[in-house]
C-alpha cells in the first residue's frame, strides 16, 4: 500500500493503483469461491490400496511425442494415404 500513500502521487495514481487493487483481490475472491463451490459439488477423494500392487500391472498412461521437423505434404501426403487405406482402395509400392 505504499505506492497509494506516496506523498508524489497524484489522485489519479492513487485511484488507479486503488482499482488495481480492488479489483485483483474481487477477482482472487471469487476464484476461491468457485474452486470452493467445485470442490463441495464434487470432492475429490483420494486413497491408496491397503495391499501393494506390482508396478506391471498399473495401467500407463498413453504417451503421444510430437516432432519439431514438418513433414512435406508434396512427398508424403498422410491424410490421402489415410483415406485411401480407409476407403479400402491400393495403396502403392511408395505409400
Amino acid at each position: 500500500m505504499s505506492y497509494v500513500a506516496h506523498p508524489r502521487l497524484t489522485v489519479v495514481e492513487r485511484v488507479c493503483w486503488a482499482v488495481i487493487v480492488v479489483i485483483s483481490l474481487s477477482l482472487c475472491i471469487s476464484a476461491i469461491v468457485v474452486g470452493h463451490q467445485k470442490w463441495n459439488e464434487k470432492p475429490m477423494i483420494v486413497s491408496f490400496s491397503p495391499k501393494p500392487v506390482p508396478v506391471w500391472k498399473l495401467p500407463f498412461p498413453a504417451i503421444t511425442i510430437c516432432p519439431q521437423t514438418r513433414i512435406d505434404v508434396m512427398k508424403f501426403n498422410l491424410t490421402e494415404v489415410y483415406l485411401r487405406a480407409r476407403a479400402n482402395r491400393t495403396l502403392s509400392a511408395d505409400e
